[in-house]
């Protein structure tokens, strides 16, 4: 039974998956624990002073249409 059958007697007209991710990962020689952080200040650029790094965030959706 193949999944075309089952989407049809189930009455599924389109399923759309999409996937993002941020801040995946950082090329970069810094040391500290985030480059980003201080960036809006020019004085305080590449300074993270303690703060936590950005987070990766992985997102998995389905857009499912019905008939």
């Amino acid at each position: 039974m193949g999944y075309q059958k089952i989407f049809y007697q189930i009455s599924v007209q389109s399923v759309k998956v999409f996937v993002t991710v941020a801040n995946a990962f950082v090329i970069t020689k810094y040391k500290g624990t985030d480059p980003e952080i201080g960036s809006w200040n020019p004085l305080q650029s590449g300074w993270d002073g303690g703060y936590y790094a950005q987070p990766r965030v992985f997102t998995l959706g389905a857009n499912i249409a019905l008939k």
